[in-house]
């Protein structure tokens, strides 16, 4: 309930369940279907190549199926996504030339089986009222602002392509599905975790609880574009 709070507070009117996380539990559809919040449902699938052998397929079936009956009926419900940055990572993040052809064909291929025959499939087959797309972005990357007018676009021109805040106000894809800045939690929850001679950027306790690669160092390099730090 208490997301759904900041949610309208937000003037939100619109919230993805994202690929890479969970299928959310009947009290989210039921507050999204009560107070009006539209869902963009992407089936649980995030950021990887997936196998596309019959054993795994019939699982991935089961899963669709299971949720494509459980969610049908939710007004709130507005369309289904196949995953979250597959198709994105096969074509963007080097994959064709860190494995051997054969593996990447391999996932080329399970690609197209999954999420362009199998999934949409189903979709027609359990819920012929909604529309599908086979993942997101599905026709368009942040590195070229020309394929913004194609699909929905994942911008992290801020952060990952290091543009300074002012930069995305020329940015304006047709539909933004994800854009952000990592934030560090509230001093409370730092406080449960580390004691006060920890918090400091290089500490290893905080090491341990930054989980992308160069994220404390872009924090602290956006920060100084803005601020001087603390004497």
């Amino acid at each position: 309930t208490k997301l759904f709070d900041n949610i309208e507070a937000a003037n939100m009117n619109f919230v993805r369940v994202w690929g890479g996380g969970i299928y959310e539990n009947e009290e989210f559809y039921r507050q999204a279907d009560k107070r009006g919040i539209l869902v963009w449902q992407d089936f649980i699938f995030g950021c990887v190549p997936y196998p596309s052998d019959d054993r795994f397929l019939a699982n991935v079936k089961d899963e669709v199926i299971y949720n494509l009956k459980r969610l049908r009926n939710r007004a709130s419900l507005a369309f289904w996504c196949g995953n979250n940055e597959v198709e994105e990572g096969l074509q963007h993040w080097g994959w064709d030339k860190q494995y051997p052809a054969d593996i990447y064909n391999v996932w080329l291929e399970g690609y197209d089986k999954t999420f362009r025959e199998l999934i949409p499939g189903l979709v027609n087959e359990f819920d012929g009222t909604r529309s599908y797309i086979h993942g997101s972005p599905y026709d368009s990357n942040w590195g070229n602002p020309e394929t913004f007018a194609s699909s929905d676009v994942h911008d992290w021109g801020l952060w990952y392509g290091h543009l300074p805040f002012e930069g995305m106000a020329g940015r304006l894809p047709r539909f933004a599905s994800e854009f952000g800045f990592q934030s560090f939690p509230e001093m409370k929850t730092i406080r449960s975790f580390s004691p006060e001679n920890e918090w400091s950027l290089e500490s290893e306790v905080m090491k341990v609880h930054q989980k992308a690669s160069t994220g404390n160092s872009l924090i602290k390099k956006y920060m100084d574009m803005y601020y001087h730090e603390p004497r």
